[in-house]
């Protein structure tokens, strides 16, 4: 058990020796694309349910 242990930490150190903080623009690009998800997926269930409201004649939220 201890070899994987230390097998895995020496992976972890390699990781974070060869990684770098991510630059402003590549943080604005995950921020934009995020908010787009977002929006689509609210967009998606807004969809479902005006369509299971119009289905079942409820009224609209």
């Amino acid at each position: 058990m201890s070899e994987k242990l230390k097998s895995f930490w020496e992976d972890v150190k390699r990781t974070l020796r060869v990684a770098s903080r991510p630059t402003y623009d590549e943080i604005w690009q995950m921020f934009k694309i995020t908010i787009i998800g977002f929006l689509i997926v609210g967009f998606i269930g807004f969809v479902f349910q005006l369509a299971g409201s119009l289905i079942t004649g409820a009224a609209l939220p």
